[in-house]
């Protein structure tokens, strides 16, 4: 992870203390947007950020809640660390943890695991797959 992406988790930090949430949705983006172009996998950078794109008005209404805004900087701090320790399986679990906090999304076409709140909604996605396996992806409201 490069030094822009720890300077993007120290900043959400400094703007979590001032309650600035326009500064943290920006800083969330930027920090995901990282973490997909760190990825070094050019095609999964592509879909990772169409949906992105994609569930951005979910992304801000989810984010409007200041618990979540303070968790999602806790839940960054740690994917942060991890990955700087080189912990692949930590990385992986607090990644998968972060997605299923207020979202879903399924390789494979089961919809097993996801642990979707209220209603699953679907998600358009540009591309429909990942090599052979189906993407799903789905947002939940009440």
């Amino acid at each position: 992870m490069s030094e822009v992406g720890i300077t993007s988790v120290e900043l959400s930090e400094f703007y979590l203390t001032k309650n600035d949430s326009d500064h943290l949705k920006e800083l969330d983006s930027d920090f995901h947007n990282i973490l997909y172009k760190s990825s070094g996998n050019r095609h999964l950078c592509k879909i990772l950020t169409e949906l992105h794109r994609n569930i951005r008005s979910y992304r801000k209404m989810s984010l409007s809640v200041p618990e979540r805004l303070k968790t999602s900087v806790e839940e960054h701090k740690k994917l942060l660390s991890a990955i700087k320790a080189h912990d692949g399986a930590l990385a992986e679990k607090i990644a998968v943890e972060h997605i299923r906090a207020h979202a879903g999304m399924d390789i494979g076409g089961t919809l097993i695991g996801m642990h979707l709140r209220d209603v699953a909604v679907p998600v358009r996605l540009g591309e429909g797959r990942i090599g052979d396996a189906i993407l799903l992806a789905a947002r939940t409201r009440p």
